[in-house]
């Protein structure tokens, strides 16, 4: 019997769109063939995104059942006294016992608390704490939406490095205005790294977490039942009905509203309506994972861009879709458009 023990595990933090799934999967790309990797990622949104693009990402490396991955939707893991992360953490490495894992708190979340949590009684033989990476989007330092988020801070407080991500759409003010932040909060003595495609480097995986945060004190684990948690219903699908088999969802924090959808995959879009419709959106995050007439594609914006990341996928076992804005009123507008996108094939 393989007994679980210190394995290495890394919190890849940062604000919505800063690239941690990104990262993510081209950190899964480089792994070595000897090790068994594990990603534990939480999302915002209720549905689920990110973890099918990184099942898909595995798929394509030689030995894909050496990735595994766990997805906590619906908001920060660690709410609701940590039950969903603890849940999901035990699973997950039960069942892939790896050599390396990875945390992806959503970003939106705590992860102060993911870190308190790893550092309880419960995981303090089981988890070795490496370097907290925490990127960013040096744009939004200027954002004071951003800015003035406290998650956004502590964020930075956390890390063992900061990962400059999208520097191709920066000018020379975004890296002053991202230095100035960092003094601002006191973080400027924290190393500042940018990470080019095709050129991850391992070793900023492997040192030391500094990170000196007093342990939670460890909690009974609650065993999960048969009972469903209460659901919040769209107003687009009223409750008890389930249209086209199409299942809605919808999540609010912290003044930030998602919407997302989960169509089957009978259900086949239209490329360039989607296309068209997504970027006259003014939203600060979406993802979709869209079976479409023109193949299967995921789509990646937010709101500081000016254009969305398409990437072509192999296959899909349904279409996905979620985005998230700043106002409810907006996001119920933009979910009339979504819902006028499908056209049965």
């Amino acid at each position: 019997m393989n007994i679980i023990k210190a394995i290495p595990t890394n919190i890849i933090t940062g604000a919505l769109g800063a690239g941690k799934t990104t990262l993510i999967k081209q950190l899964l790309a480089s792994k070595p063939s000897n090790e068994r990797w594990a990603v534990l990622v939480n999302e915002f949104g209720e549905i689920g995104i990110d973890g099918a693009m990184m099942q898909n990402a595995a798929k394509n490396d030689d030995k894909p059942q050496d990735i595994f991955i766990r997805e906590v939707p619906g908001g920060c893991m660690c709410c609701t006294s940590g039950l969903p992360m603890n849940i999901a953490l035990n699973q997950l490495l039960m069942r892939a016992k790896p050599h390396r894992l990875f945390i992806e708190p959503t970003g939106l979340g705590h992860p102060k608390e993911v870190i308190e949590t790893l550092l309880s009684e419960h995981y303090q033989h089981v988890i070795k704490l490496q370097s907290t990476l925490c990127l960013v989007d040096a744009r939004k330092t200027s954002n004071t939406r951003w800015c003035q988020h406290p998650t956004f801070k502590e964020q930075f407080e956390v890390a063992d490095a900061i990962i400059m991500t999208k520097s191709a759409l920066y000018t020379e003010q975004s890296v002053t205005d991202l230095e100035n932040y960092l003094t601002e909060i006191g973080c400027d003595e924290t190393p500042v790294k940018e990470i080019l495609e095709d050129n991850i480097d391992l070793s900023i995986l492997q040192n030391a977490s500094k990170v000196s945060i007093k342990p939670i004190t460890p909690q009974k684990l609650i065993q999960p039942t048969n009972k469903q948690p209460q659901q919040e219903i769209s107003p687009l699908a009223p409750e008890n009905e389930n249209i086209d088999s199409i299942i809605r969802k919808q999540n609010a924090q912290d003044g930030f509203y998602s919407r997302g959808w989960i169509w089957p995959s009978n259900h086949i879009f239209d490329y360039s309506a989607v296309v068209n419709l997504i970027k006259s959106f003014e939203i600060i995050r979406l993802k979709a994972l869209l079976i479409t007439n023109k193949g299967i594609f995921s789509f990646n914006g937010e709101g500081e861009d000016e254009s969305i990341s398409v990437q072509e996928y192999d296959e899909a076992y349904d279409s996905r879709l979620e985005i998230i804005v700043d106002s409810e009123d907006v996001a119920n507008q933009i979910a009339i458009e979504i819902e006028t996108l499908v056209t049965d094939d």
